[in-house]
């Protein structure tokens, strides 16, 4: 350091400054004292003589020189103790340049592979391979995986395509799909796989499916390894799955589909159809107000069918009523499903069976003639009486489409002219009906 400008001075304070021990004796008149002092002879006044001496040497003061290579530094004092360095020639013959031909220079990577650098002899140089795939040039390079997504998040029926960029790594890469919230069937039952490496890069894809599930958005991920099995290696952020292929609406309809009119001892035929095409148990029912009975099933009663992959049937048979005369009646029949939740409602107009009878209007003697009865009721009974002479027949049987033929001849014995009437009735629906013919 350097002693103050001003105030007082002690020899201790020399001695410090010139870095001697405290237990060293010093005196004004030895030689270091005087250099500090720059009082070569004579008398040394204290402190006059040191104020703002310094024992390091004055700044620019040459202190050595040196090679760094083959170029040449000189070193010189700062004024402060230290010094400062400047390069006083470069490649110097002080520093032995030109090194001899065949002198190492130094090393380099190129790559992965590592030279050595040689001096030639003439102040140039030449470089030798040394090591191809040189552990000093970082090989094996390190392995590294980078994995982007073209959609994200992506629509249900879509695909994604996952693209890997890879550095020191050929070869199989294995894929998998990572389920947080979705599940295989999620993406058709494929969420894994094998993708090649080539240049550094490969990719692959995988699509979702469209499920008609409504399950809001789902998410997953993507990981690749090295083997098959084998632990990650890198990895995609959390994808998600768009929920746009939702549970459709489920209908039920019925055919028929409009309210139909029938008639007494028909069957009302049914198809119901669910637009889901699944599986369910359910009833159908008629309510006991509607006046129309069935021979199938009680009025009022739930009445299990079954629907298959979509479809099921059910039948009502319409019972006769037996009561003469027209008597139409409305009946209601409802569908409901197996939780009793009422799902359809058709209604029907039922008529009173009406028998038919015909044949012509007149008719001669010894000619014959047909009575025709249509629209019966099949199989069923009925009588008929004379009107004229109160005679009565039968019974007979309506066949199987519910019709009856008579042929009939009058002979010269019947009187004419004269109107003959007869009087038919029917034992499964109670009508009573009349045919009149004129002989003339």
């Amino acid at each position: 350091m350097t002693l103050p400008s001003s105030g007082a001075i002690g020899l201790y304070d020399v001695r410090t400054e010139l870095g001697m021990a405290s237990n060293v004796q010093i005196g004004l008149t030895d030689t270091n004292v005087r250099t500090l002092a720059q009082v070569a002879s004579g008398a040394i006044k204290l402190p006059e003589d040191f104020y703002g001496k310094s024992n390091y040497p004055p700044a620019g003061t040459f202190l050595s020189s040196y090679c760094s290579g083959y170029d040449l530094y000189y070193r010189y004092a700062n004024g402060s103790g230290g010094y400062y360095d400047t390069l006083q020639q470069s490649n110097s013959p002080s520093c032995g340049w030109p090194p001899a031909s065949g002198t190492f220079l130094s090393s380099y990577c190129s790559g992965y592979d590592l030279y050595y650098r040689y001096a030639n002899g003439s102040g140039g140089y030449y470089d030798t391979l040394q090591q191809s795939n040189s552990p000093s040039c970082g090989w094996p390079p390190a392995q590294t995986f980078q994995l982007s997504v073209s959609t994200d998040p992506v629509d249900e029926g879509n695909g994604v395509t996952v693209t890997v960029t890879t550095t020191g790594f050929s070869g199989d890469l294995y894929w998998r799909i990572v389920h947080n919230t979705t599940n295989n069937a999620d993406f058709n039952n494929l969420t894994s796989g094998v993708a090649v490496v080539s240049n550094n890069t490969t990719s692959f894809a995988y699509y979702t499916n469209a499920d008609q599930v409504t399950e809001g958005t789902e998410n997953y991920y993507v990981e690749v390894s090295t083997s098959a099995g084998g632990p990650a290696v890198a990895n995609t952020s959390t994808l998600s799955i768009n929920d746009t292929s939702q549970t459709p609406a489920v209908t039920w309809s019925m055919s028929p589909a409009n309210d139909i009119t029938m008639q007494e001892g028909d069957v009302y035929s049914a198809t119901v159809t669910v637009s889901d095409g699944g599986s369910y148990t359910a009833y159908y029912r008629v309510p006991s107000y509607v006046g129309v009975t069935f021979w199938n099933i009680s009025l009022d009663s739930y009445n299990q069918f079954n629907i298959v992959n979509g479809t099921g049937t059910f039948d009502l048979g319409v019972n006769f009523d037996t009561t003469p005369g027209n008597n139409t009646k409305t009946f209601v029949v409802f569908v409901y499903d197996s939780g009793f939740i009422l799902k359809l409602g058709r209604t029907a107009t039922v008529t009173d069976t009406q028998e038919i009878i015909s044949g012509p209007s007149t008719a001669t003697v010894n000619v014959a003639f047909n009575i025709n009865i249509t629209n019966g009721v099949p199989n069923t009974t009925f009588t008929w009486v004379q009107a004229w002479s109160g005679q009565s027949f039968g019974p007979q049987t309506l066949d199987s489409n519910g019709n009856y033929t008579f042929n009939v001849t009058f002979v010269p014995e019947n009187p004419r002219p004269f109107t003959y009437t007869y009087n038919f009735t029917f034992a499964a629906t109670g009508n009573q009906r009349s045919y009149s013919v004129n002989l003339l």
